[in-house]
């Protein structure tokens, strides 16, 4: 009764339903039609099943890809009856031109999408492209392969001193398509750095700042430092909406002070500003202690403000302070920021005090070391108790090795049960002495008091002397 195409006009490479209509039910065990295309490229089964009892069927059906518009006929036959249906099938055009972003800064770029209505036919379809005002750069023609719908290209933005709209144009010959785009100058107002010098291996900040906000893109601005001993990324990216951005400036350490000039570029437009890289200098002097006995030995630190340069660098060192020896230079490598060496305290017999120094160039550090006698450090019999009558050893220790002529230590007993010399000298380079001490007859267990003393100094020990 009836044959029809839905729709009747069908772009290239898109799905479509062929219905088929019956004057009366199909009898029982269903019926089958017959279908015959005009054209080998419409497929189409040969026969088509309607059930018992149905009246009609859809049949989905694929256009075929063309490249012009082209009519189909369709005939469907049954038990001598038939009927015919043509469909017209156009080939596929432009149907969106789709920017990631339609608002670009100077520089910036945006992948834009070319969408066709169905697949592309045989061979593929080329798409013109085009803009008037030059304010866009771009491929001339995209080719979008056989059998896809869509492929993208990428746009840039050119250089402008004024904000542009301009319309994006495409064609593929059949249809044309066009897109609005924006395309906006970036000025930047500011360039701005946390320091204007740094010493080399140290580390700044610098700002961008820009005079109205970054448009939808954003904007990349170029950064470039005119001497290798300072770094900058080579671009900075300000999102869409802000109108700053931070950067690092890194450097590296130098033997003399390095005038260094960093420049921002937007398009055409650049700003600059200067920052000095100087060379490591004298930061500090540091000792262990500030007074130390003869023939002690500690370590010293020499600090600098940052890292030494290739090849390292030798700071010179100096004491005013007859008993104090140092070496009279110390090497600190490159990358280094600090060095240690030994200080070694001669053997005094008197307290002497002086300065410690350091130099580089002509910074000097200096710090007050003062190196002082031994003093006592320990008394300690041999054993804790002695029978009344017996003897007993006792040591006394110094807190280094006596001077020339000896260290004299003043002693002290605490009860006449245990008698001591009045004094013990240690020897000279020495740094203890051995005494007897002798204990006399008690009548009951006497805990004795054992000092020793040198200048104000006083150690003490016990011993307990038993009755026999």
């Amino acid at each position: 009764q009836q044959l029809v195409f839905s729709p009747s006009v069908v772009v290239s490479g898109q799905e479509m339903l062929l219905h088929i209509d019956l004057s009366s039910p199909a009898p029982a065990g269903g019926l089958m039609v017959g279908l015959s295309p005009s054209d080998s490229r419409l497929l189409l089964p040969e026969l088509v099943s309607i059930p018992s009892g149905a009246k009609s069927v859809d049949v989905r059906v694929l256009a075929p890809v063309v490249v012009s518009n082209t009519s189909l006929t369709v005939a469907a036959s049954f038990y001598g009856t038939a009927s015919s249906t043509d469909v017209m099938v156009v080939p596929c055009t432009l149907s969106a031109l789709l920017p990631e972003i339609n608002d670009l800064a100077t520089g910036a770029s945006t992948w834009v999408v070319v969408r066709l209505t169905g697949p592309a036919g045989p061979g593929g379809i080329d798409v013109h492209l085009s803009e008037a005002s030059g304010s866009l750069t771009f491929p001339s023609v995209v080719h979008i392969v056989e059998g896809q719908e869509s492929t993208g290209v990428m746009v840039h933005a050119a250089n402008v001193s004024v904000r542009k709209s301009v319309l994006l144009h495409a064609s593929d010959g059949l249809s044309e398509l066009t897109v609005p785009l924006t395309v906006s100058p970036v000025d930047v107002a500011l360039l701005s750095l946390s320091a204007t010098s740094v010493t080399g291996g140290a580390s700044a900040t610098g700002t961008i700042t820009l005079s109205a906000p970054a448009p939808g893109s954003g904007a990349t601005i170029g950064l470039s430092s005119n001497q290798s001993v300072v770094t900058v990324p080579a671009m900075v990216h300000i999102p869409a909406g802000s109108t700053s951005a931070s950067f690092v400036i890194g450097s590296t350490p130098v033997q003399t002070r390095v005038l260094v000039s960093i420049t921002a570029t937007a398009g055409t437009l650049t700003k600059s500003k200067p920052i000095t890289v100087n060379p490591a200098a004298l930061l500090s002097l540091k000792l262990q202690v500030a007074s130390m006995t003869g023939g002690a030995v500690q370590q010293g630190t020499v600090m600098l403000t940052g890292a030494a340069p290739s090849g390292g660098l030798f700071v010179a060192l100096s004491s005013t302070n007859p008993a104090i020896h140092v070496p009279a230079e110390i090497f600190i490598p490159a990358g280094a920021a600090s060095g240690a060496f030994a200080i070694q305290a001669g053997v005094v017999a008197t307290k002497t005090s002086g300065l410690m120094v350091a130099q580089l160039g002509t910074l000097k550090k200096s710090t007050s070391l003062s190196v002082i006698p031994p003093v006592i450090s320990s008394i300690v019999a041999s054993r804790g108790t002695v029978i009344g009558g017996d003897v007993v050893d006792v040591t006394v220790h110094i807190t280094g090795p006596a001077p020339t002529g000896g260290t004299s230590v003043s002693l002290t007993s605490g009860n006449v049960a245990l008698t001591v010399p009045t004094s013990v000298v240690v020897p000279a380079g020495q740094t203890s002495v051995v005494f007897t001490a002798s204990s006399k007859q008690v009548s009951k267990t006497t805990s004795v008091k054992v000092s020793g003393k040198v200048a104000l100094t006083s150690k003490s020990s016990y011993v307990t002397v038993l009755p026999r």
